[in-house]
């Protein structure tokens, strides 16, 4: 189907998109690995990295007001997971 990768593929994309960006494993760490909140936003330049590669996102379906990458997005209240 158009639009689907593979895991593997999608996590070389991540890595290249990391390297190529020189993102350092301790920022991604801090951020993923902590425990302060459950509420981790996508890096700018990873976002933007695999906008370019799928073709622009047109929804951020796990954000806030303050870390939404797209302009339509659903917040935990909204639970994107059951949207349609």
């Amino acid at each position: 189907m158009r639009g689907l990768v593979s895991r593997a593929s999608l996590e070389g994309i991540v890595r290249s998109a990391i390297k190529t960006f020189d993102i350092s494993q301790s920022a991604i760490s801090s951020v993923h690995f902590s425990s302060a909140t459950d509420e981790w936003a996508t890096p700018q330049l990873l976002f933007d990295e695999l906008d370019r590669i799928f073709g622009g996102f047109t929804l951020d379906p796990c954000a806030t007001p303050e870390n939404a990458k797209c302009r339509r997005f659903f917040t935990r209240s909204d639970d994107g997971l059951i949207q349609s």
